[in-house]
């Protein structure tokens, strides 16, 4: 792990740690979403799917982690697992726009389509995201996800729907 992904991940585990001991701060509306939708990486276009879990801490922040599938149907796959904290704004409602910062580890594997030589990689990195959520009711809601991975240099949007316990 490079010295600015420490520093970025030290920075996040603080930030958790003093949300946590704060006197508004409680474990709230847990949820889970699963999302779908294309990646863009170096132009070319993949398929994304998105499994998420996470939490409120209270109505501004709270913490997400999941694990993203990047499929191209031609010769590379990433594996990227994600833990991030969560800002949110509402701007109306049942509409909220949210921003997310945190760290990934992935994994990619690279198969050309007339070679039998597989390349596989691993790394961390940082992340940085936006959700833009519409509240269908308590526990249903829509969501649309811009991400961007670091090291893996993909931007998953994706689409999906997420179901508040």
């Amino acid at each position: 792990m490079n010295k600015q992904l420490k520093i970025v991940f030290t920075a996040l585990l603080l930030s958790i740690s003093t949300c946590v001991i704060a006197d508004d701060i409680k474990v709230q509306n847990t949820y889970i979403q699963l999302n779908a939708g294309v990646g863009i990486k170096s132009g070319d276009n993949v398929a994304a799917l998105k499994l998420a879990a996470g939490f409120d801490l209270n109505k501004y922040l709270g913490i997400e982690g999941g694990v993203i599938g990047l499929v191209d149907l031609f010769d590379t796959d990433y594996d990227i697992l994600y833990l991030s904290l969560v800002a949110r704004h509402v701007i109306s409602e049942k509409l909220s726009l949210a921003g997310k910062a945190g760290i990934t580890s992935w994994n990619s594997t690279y198969t050309p389509i007339f070679s039998s030589a597989i390349t596989k990689k691993n790394g961390t990195s940082g992340m940085v995201g936006a959700d833009l959520k519409y509240d269908f009711s308590k526990k249903f809601a829509g969501l649309l996800s811009v991400e961007y991975f670091g090291g893996t240099n993909t931007v998953p949007i994706t689409a999906g729907l997420r179901y508040t316990f």
